[in-house]
């Protein structure tokens, strides 16, 4: 458990997964590019990160709220979720009743969500080449504007001089 912007394994890896929008959870000026610089340097020459992020091709205009009951007759759970397109930024607001409880536990989460032109660059900048892009709905090679993406990025070999 890290913080993803200073992460330092003990050992140099092949493969680095991130997964359910973690990145996305990178909010701060210049987060995500850190996290990619930092992935790099965790993972041996020709290692894979693989990963996944919410895009700026968000089919929720305003506010969505989902509701779904959990054990049937216990607990209930309610997830806000608001997508401002203007700030690239989603708002997670979860709500938990339990039977036995007065008041519900609640959690809020914050993402930011980035340009496809960013993450490549940035990719590349801390030494990746793509080797995929895909469409997390389908799986297929991406086309469009995909609301979620797939990633697969492999750190560039060390050069033979």
């Amino acid at each position: 458990r890290q913080v993803v912007r200073l992460f330092r394994l003990h050992v140099l890896v092949d493969l680095l997964t991130s997964n359910f929008d973690a990145l996305n959870h990178l909010t701060g000026e210049g987060d995500l590019r850190m996290a990619f610089q930092r992935i790099a340097e965790n993972l041996r020459p020709g290692g894979h990160l693989y990963f996944d992020l919410v895009t700026p091709c968000q089919p929720i205009a305003g506010e969505v709220v989902y509701a779904r009951r959990m054990n049937a007759r216990s607990q209930q759970v309610i997830q806000r979720i608001r997508w401002d397109a203007s700030r690239r930024s989603i708002s997670i607001v979860v709500s938990t009743r339990s039977a036995n409880s007065v008041r519900p536990a609640v959690e809020v989460h914050r993402e930011r969500v980035y340009s496809f032109d960013e993450v490549g660059r940035w990719l590349m900048d801390a030494g990746f080449v793509i080797r995929g892009v895909h469409d997390a709905a389908t799986l297929l090679v991406a086309s469009g504007c995909p609301a979620r993406i797939i990633v697969v990025a492999q750190k560039a070999m060390l050069s033979k001089n």
